[in-house]
Order: C-alpha cells, then structure tokens, then sequence
C-alpha cells in the first residue's frame, strides 16, 4: 500500500510516497521529491541515499 505524503519546505512544498507492509504499520521503503529547495540541504532528499 502506498500513501501519499506532503510537507512545507523552506521554499516550496515536498512530497513522497511511504510504502507500508499489509499489516499497515511498518514501513517497507519512501521515496520524497521536491520542487525548489536548497541544494545541499532540502533537494538532498531526492538522492538515493535518502530514500
């Protein structure tokens, strides 16, 4: 099951998916995107490591 997921950041809106197992509870991956945040510090979360 995927849910959706949104959040301000410091200069646009972020979002992602969380994955959740069927029991709905634990986590099984997540992924984030952004539109305009600071390289270096919030775009970080769109890198490989961070998802």
């Amino acid at each position: 099951m995927l849910s959706p997921v949104m959040g301000k950041g410091l200069w646009a809106g972020v979002w992602g998916y969380i994955g959740l197992e069927s029991d709905g509870r634990t986590i099984s991956g997540a992924v984030f995107d952004h539109k305009s945040e600071t390289p270096g510090l919030g775009a970080e979360i769109s890198k490989d490591f961070l998802q």
